[in-house]
């Protein structure tokens, strides 16, 4: 495993190195695998293989079509220098540490063809350089406030509270089949208090984060919302036309506010994605530790991250006996002069069939001391009931496996804030990862069953490795030694005993194919 990981992580800084496998040291009673790693040092944040683009590093670009989308640095207000606060990123950093493709998912700024302000967006996300005293923000002679400290970061400007983005994946991440397989998700924040908006109140009075994975439930990543995209003067007439987008692909609005007003397509987006958030407060006193925090399991709907309590999982717990004083609760208030580690894990508590619960739990580690605060619980299988009687569909887990990540700074009751992120990993632990693969789990699912019968009878007799078959044990060729690694290993990685498939006899005649002695 530990030669697995090192192979992964080749190239990428010692930092980073040391402290994956530090976090990896802590779980070595599970196997551990890390799925995605991004420290943004390619300097490429929309991963397209061309890094050092505009949309990649450039603090004060401009889109396509001329209208000013990113910003002029800002100073901080203490300042001594005369500087801009966030020099542009010019080099690549580390070539491999390609990680994922960041598109903004909120949209863009209106106003007519004409308005110096129309088509920024929102947020703009950039690579900067976050190292000690490499921004006047973390200089001595400015703010002097801790950096993350581990070379390239994604820096956040919101333009407005409710900014929203995400993290595409390209692939499906599977949480194991067997109780005690995880998935977690994790990434180091600061708030940005020299952020290119910096006016009198240049930290957040009270904010609020909130992030996590989505499934993409009703398939539509690739396809195009014909109203997503940021708008242009294409008649040169003074007014704003929509442009096309594609989902997951191109920045713009797929947050699904345009369900059925605009036309065909422009529910295209994160309408109707199931998935599992945090929500972290920061700077409020009136929620002073933690009070507003959740996690929560969110449902088909219009939006995701809307903060909607239906589905809570946990919530802090107010420790104060007495009501009729402030009260004080078991979390944390993010502070911000401080850098933290933020990870959502969701573990299979039950068996997917007939359980099917998972446990989730919400870790914010202070960065400087080590300390860990935490929240978890549980999704049962039904949330809610009448007369005593379950309501069918309100509870139970509704998505074991995702797309993408997603993160919001919200806007109930809060103030408007940017920040700092870094070193974004998701690992998977359990029974589907690492280690030798299972014989006859062709297509590295953890699992022995039907998709690997249907992949080995579609495939028969095929002389090199066909499309979706990731492991081939005996050799290039779909034949009789790949049959009979299905066979001895059916049902394994499943959680719960199956049954011999009712169609493998008339499957085997179909192929004619000799039914094999099953080895035990």
């Amino acid at each position: 495993m530990a030669e697995r990981i090192f192979q992964r992580l080749a190239g990428r800084s010692c930092v980073r190195v040391v402290a994956l496998l530090a976090s990896l040291a802590l779980t070595t009673a599970a196997t551990a695998n890390v799925v995605i790693f991004d420290g943004f040092g390619d300097a490429d944040i929309n991963n397209n293989g061309v890094p050092l683009e505009e949309v990649d590093t450039d603090v004060a670009g401009s889109p396509p079509n001329g209208l000013v989308d990113t910003y002029v640095p800002a100073r901080l207000e203490d300042a001594m220098g005369d500087g801009p606060a966030n020099p542009e990123v010019t080099s690549v950093l580390d070539a491999t540490d390609t990680g994922i493709r960041w598109l903004q998912t909120r949209g863009f700024t209106g106003g007519s063809a004409s308005s110096a302000g129309a088509g920024q967006s929102k947020p703009t996300m950039r690579i900067i350089d976050d190292t000690q005293g490499a921004m006047q923000e973390t200089m001595s002679t400015g703010l002097n406030i801790p950096a993350i400290d581990s070379g390239y970061a994604m820096s956040w400007e919101s333009r407005g509270g409710g900014s929203s983005a995400a993290g595409f994946f390209d692939q499906r991440i599977e949480l194991g089949p067997e109780v005690g397989d995880e998935i977690k998700v994790s990434f180091d924040f600061r708030f940005w208090r020299d952020a290119p908006n910096a006016n009198t109140n240049i930290e957040p009075s009270r904010g609020e984060l909130r992030f996590g994975l989505f499934q993409d439930t009703d398939n539509q990543l690739g396809q195009t919302n014909p109203f997503a995209g940021r708008q242009e003067d294409l008649n040169n007439d003074g007014f704003l036309d929509d442009v096309p987008a594609v989902w997951g692909q191109d920045e713009g609005f797929f947050e699904g506010d345009l369900t059925g007003r605009r036309g065909a397509g422009d529910d295209v987006g994160t309408n109707g994605d199931n998935g599992w958030t945090a929500s972290v407060f920061a700077g409020d006193s009136i929620l002073e530790n933690g009070g507003g925090s959740r996690i929560r399991e969110e449902l088909q709907d219009d939006r995701i991250l809307q903060g909607n309590d239906v589905h809570t999982i946990a919530q802090p717990e107010n420790l104060n006996p007495d009501p009729f004083t402030d009260p004080i609760f078991d979390f944390i208030t993010l502070d911000n002069d401080r850098v933290y580690n933020l990870s959502l894990s969701l573990v299979r508590a039950t068996e997917v069939d007939p359980g099917d619960t998972i446990t989730a739990t919400l870790t914010v580690t202070d960065v400087a001391t080590g300390v860990e605060t935490s929240l978890t619980g549980t999704e049962t299988l039904e949330d809610s009931t009448s007369g005593g009687i379950p309501i069918e569909g309100t509870g139970g887990v509704q998505s074991d496996s995702w797309d993408y990540f997603a993160i919001r700074n919200a806007t109930s009751g809060a103030s408007e804030y940017d920040f700092i992120l870094d070193n974004f990993t998701l690992e998977q632990f359990g029974s589907n990862v690492g280690g030798d693969p299972i014989e006859g789990d062709f297509n590295n699912d953890g699992r022995v069953d039907n998709d690997d019968l249907n992949l080995l009878l579609n495939n028969w007799g095929a002389t090199s490795q066909p499309a979706g078959w990731i492991n081939s044990y005996t050799g290039p060729s779909v034949n009789n030694d790949e049959l009979n690694a299905l066979l001895n290993t059916w049902g394994q990685g499943t959680g719960t005993a199956v049954p011999e498939p009712a169609s493998l006899l008339a499957a085997l005649a179909a192929i004619g194919v000799a039914s094999p002695k099953r080895r035990r």
